[in-house]
């Protein structure tokens, strides 16, 4: 017997077809409890119609469930509120916070202090530069200017140091009266280079001369004497311009990989 549209509506309901009619009721609570009017209603439709039916005692467990018994998928329950923080935790994460900013402020004072430190570096050298760049001609022309006398020495050194003038590599070697004992014979593999002096651009005067400076050394190739000379006159006795008495010029006066057993070999024969 076939339940009328009117009471089960769209769906189609067959009491000789138990299983599917219980399938189609169960499927009808599944959907949503709001079916529950239209379940009652087949049910009353059944007490009346056929009372002895087993699927009225179906039907009544079935409108009793809820839809999560019956296998729909059950509403999400609400995210659990966070607990709320004690009055220690709240102090404490406040402390957190106080502490990494002051370690931010720590380390941007500490940039900002050494990039102002860096700028009057860079300052500094930048006056000292532009006062050194003042010197640099004024010594240039001294050592130009005074051949014979001595004293220049501490001149030449500011120039070297400062990049106004630059060592070249040894254009000769030779033996003078400084590399040889008093019967004229080399003494103990001494040995004498000659080494050009060039300045910068700026530094060079209308009318200057090129220079050398010999370099008396001893056989391990350390400078023990220095003098500058004319480049035109080098070969020529006297007119030296002495660099200052001492040791001072072996800090910026050096020969590399110079010996006297290789410097024939690195520089030509002595002449």
């Amino acid at each position: 017997m076939r339940i009328p549209k009117a009471t089960a509506g769209k769906t189609v309901l067959d009491t000789d077809k138990p299983e599917e009619f219980i399938a189609a009721i169960t499927a009808l609570k599944k959907a949503d409890d709001q079916n529950d009017g239209k379940i009652k209603k087949i049910i009353d439709w059944l007490k009346t119609n056929s009372p002895d039916s087993a699927l009225i005692t179906q039907c009544l467990d079935i409108w009793n469930c809820s839809p999560e018994d019956l296998g729909a998928p059950g509403k999400k329950p609400a995210p659990a509120k966070p607990a709320a923080k004690s009055a220690g935790q709240k102090q404490h994460e406040k402390a957190e916070r106080d502490r990494q900013a002051k370690k931010a402020k720590a380390e941007l004072d500490q940039i900002a202090a050494e990039q102002a430190r860096a700028a009057e570096e860079a300052q500094d050298a930048a006056t000292t530069k532009a006062a050194n760049d003042l010197l640099a001609p004024t010594y240039w022309r001294l050592i130009q200017a005074e051949p014979g006398n001595d004293g220049h020495g501490a001149s030449l050194k500011f120039l070297i140091v400062n990049d106004y003038v630059k060592v070249e590599a040894p254009h000769r070697c030779f033996l003078s009266r400084y590399e040889k004992d008093r019967w004229g014979v080399r003494d103990s593999n001494k040995f004498g280079l000659s080494v050009k002096l060039t300045p910068i651009r700026t530094v060079v005067g209308a009318g200057d001369r090129p220079l050398v400076i010999h370099l008396h050394c001893s056989s391990k190739g350390n400078v023990l004497g220095a003098g500058i000379k004319f480049l035109a006159g080098e070969r020529r006795a006297g007119d030296n311009i002495l660099v200052e008495k001492g040791t001072a010029w072996s800090s910026y006066l050096k020969v590399k990989d110079i010996n006297g057993t290789n410097v024939q070999t690195k520089v030509g024969v002595f002449n």
